[in-house]
């Protein structure tokens, strides 16, 4: 029996350890966020989250986040089509392509994937996807995907990618500020694999730097009150979220009002 209790335990040891169950995890993450995507985007149209993507420079000119709604609804216009389709279709490629990159890594990995499957289960990881699930949609993906090719992907390959990396970190800049606070994962890679390359620093700075001071000094109200008469010509009616909140509104009442949801 003892023998018997101990070959059952290996096994189902072997199986929790196994890459396919890891597998399974990243599959079940890609259903539920496109399930989410879907709803958020397509059928709620919510202000928090698709609202976030279509803040643009039409309405009022330049200015934080603005630059995806510049181009959705810049695409829209030209192909007549709804910007929240074009959103959700962008939004669903970046996260395949940051789970195909996941996928890749483990995949190539020979270690043991116990360990890096308990880091993927903690609610700090993908989980918090699912424990906040107001979090799936918004502009953090563009950070992790072009982080994950910078650390797994045949992007390394590229000529000039000291060059590549900064230009799209700068973009994504005006996609959302946050990239700003995040500069320092990149620059944490650049000192493990050429700590010497001082310039390079330099670069990698400037690239998200710049873009935030254009934003401090020159950026506009993200909503200057044309935004939903854009939307409305695409028969768009957002929840209210981002478009509505009030940028000089005290926020230290705001998370005195809603501590229990921060929680």
């Amino acid at each position: 029996m003892n023998y018997k209790y101990i070959k059952l335990k290996r096994i189902l040891f072997e199986k929790l350890n196994s890459k396919n169950f890891t597998y399974l995890f990243l599959f079940l993450v890609l259903c539920i966020v496109t399930f989410y995507l879907f709803l958020y985007f397509l059928v709620e149209m919510r202000g928090w989250n698709l609202g976030d993507w279509l803040i643009n420079y039409q309405d009022g000119g330049f200015k934080r986040r603005g630059l995806s709604g510049f181009i959705f609804l810049s695409l829209g216009n030209l192909f007549s089509i709804k910007p929240n389709y074009l959103v959700f279709l962008f939004v669903e490629s970046l996260w395949l392509i940051f789970l195909y990159q996941i996928f890749l890594f483990i995949k190539k990995s020979r270690q043991d994937t116990f360990g890096f499957l308990f880091l993927l289960l903690m609610p700090v990881g993908f989980l918090f996807n699912i424990v906040a699930l107001g979090a799936i949609g918004r502009k953090e993906i563009l950070l992790f995907t072009l982080f994950s090719f910078y650390l797994w992907g045949d992007i390394k390959k590229l000529k000039h990618l000291d060059l590549i990396i900064p230009f799209f970190l700068f973009i994504i800049t005006l996609f959302h500020e946050l990239t700003f606070f995040y500069i320092g994962y990149f620059l944490l890679i650049i000192y493990i694999n050429n700590p010497k390359k001082y310039w390079v620093y330099v670069i990698y700075l400037l690239s998200v730097l710049v873009p935030v001071l254009l934003i401090y000094f020159f950026g506009k109200p993200i909503n200057n009150g044309l935004t939903f008469s854009y939307l409305n010509k695409f028969k768009i009616i957002l929840t209210p979220g981002i478009l509505d909140f009030n940028e000089k509104a005290n926020l230290m009442i705001h998370f005195k009002n809603h501590y229990i949801v921060y929680l």
